[in-house]
């Protein structure tokens, strides 16, 4: 059997929420407001938090809680 160093880390890495890194939109997924988000090669800046997982995709969601950035 191998063995594990005890120097080994896991990181996971997120992306920021900002227009320069949006976090990528993958339904059902909660929105916050502030946030950007992409999807489908389009950015969206959130207007409103969702308060919960949304199924919608982000182009159905203009003017509900995103505009397009």
């Amino acid at each position: 059997m191998g063995t594990i160093s005890k120097n080994f880390s896991y990181r996971e890495f997120e992306a920021s929420g900002t227009a320069d890194d949006p976090i990528a939109y993958v339904p059902p997924m909660e929105i916050f407001n502030g946030k950007y988000y992409s999807q489908n090669g389009v950015l969206y800046l959130c207007t409103r938090d969702s308060g919960t997982a949304l199924s919608h995709d982000l182009s159905a969601l203009v003017g509900l809680y995103v505009t397009t950035a």
